[in-house]
């Protein structure tokens, strides 16, 4: 008999996972759920929300798993659309879905402010009352840009030490036998760096893709004009 706790990690960011914030901090998570046996499936939301294909196999795999992982930026407020519309179609087929699963989310965003974020958590809490599902959390991040910009000189460093433990405690809470909410309490991860440091650099790093850009666009119009 198979006693794995079924992990559905729900990706919702438009960006390669190379780029994102949502990919590394849902991968502090899966690690430490794989560690302790977990079987985790990977689905990006992007790709199956605009086709009846796509919607059946996302219909399918929700019913198949134990707990859903949500993991997607801040966007004016909200989720991306696409993984609204993802939620709105888990909803409309919930009778096929059932009754009684897990959902934990993180959600991060490009302010310092970690507490941005929990708008959207109450949106995931909503969600999972409406489907009779069990809120087991969600992790509000705040600087997300940073963990992409800074993966490997900020974790050589241990910047991210306090980030990976408070996924780390997350995943051994969802492992818990009973999916009956072991952590219902919502938490915020304090900035990895000063506000200051970080807008600092955030505006740096602004002025220089927009200079490339400039760059680029003049160097093809005068292309254009020699052609």
């Amino acid at each position: 008999m198979n006693n794995k706790k079924k992990i559905l990690f729900l990706y919702g960011s438009p960006k390669q996972t190379s780029k994102s914030a949502s990919w590394l901090l849902g991968g502090f998570l899966l690690k430490r759920l794989t560690d302790r046996g977990a079987e985790i499936r990977k689905v990006s939301l992007v790709s199956l929300v605009n086709s009846k294909r796509g919607n059946e196999e996302l219909v399918d795999i929700v019913h198949w798993c134990d707990i859903l992982v949500f993991s997607s930026p801040l966007y004016l407020d909200c989720q991306p659309s696409f993984v609204i519309r993802a939620m709105d179609i888990i909803k409309m087929n919930k009778e096929k879905i059932g009754n009684g699963k897990g959902v934990f989310a993180i959600s991060n965003c490009g302010f310092p402010e970690a507490s941005q974020n929990m708008v959207v958590l109450n949106i995931y809490k909503q969600f999972t009352k409406e489907l009779n599902f069990n809120w087991l959390g969600g992790v509000a991040v705040g600087m997300g840009h940073a963990y992409i910009t800074g993966c490997y000189f900020l974790g050589t460093f241990g910047a991210f030490s306090k980030t990976k433990k408070a996924f780390m405690a997350a995943a051994d809470n969802l492992m818990q036998p009973n999916l009956e909410s072991k952590m219902t309490n919502d938490f915020v991860i304090n900035p990895i760096m000063p506000s200051v440091l970080y807008l600092t650099i955030a505006i740096f790093l602004a002025r220089i893709v927009a200079l490339t850009n400039l760059a680029f666009n003049l160097h093809r119009k005068l292309g254009d004009v020699y052609e």
